[in-house]
């Protein structure tokens, strides 16, 4: 098991990588709400945090122009999101010591 713990405080989105499993989450904060979803289209695992919305309001992959579809709980994650003290908790399953890079993107 591994936790990490980051400061909210302008973070939009977290992206989570796990190299040893080819996986990869989205972690997304709006609103006081805190979502953890699959980043990875299920037609050929383009980067979903890349998603644009169409003139219909459908999420399309960047790669080709597919609707993404509903996004997918990620359940390999947990998190915790403490408002009054600004901070992010996430705790992964799974990864018996191997790394699980987070980065921040816009």
């Amino acid at each position: 098991m591994g936790i990490k713990t980051f400061r909210a405080d302008g973070v939009p989105k977290l992206i989570l990588e796990f190299p040893s499993t080819h996986q990869r989450a989205l972690v997304t904060l709006s609103g006081g709400s805190l979502e953890i979803t699959n980043d990875k289209c299920r037609h050929r695992g383009g980067p979903l945090h890349l998603c644009y919305v169409d003139g219909t309001g459908e999420h399309r992959c960047p790669w080709h122009d597919r609707p993404a579809g509903r996004r997918q709980a990620f359940a390999l994650v947990s998190a915790i999101y403490i408002r009054s003290r600004g901070q992010i908790t996430l705790v992964a399953d799974n990864v018996d010591g191997r790394e699980w890079p987070v980065r921040v993107v816009e």
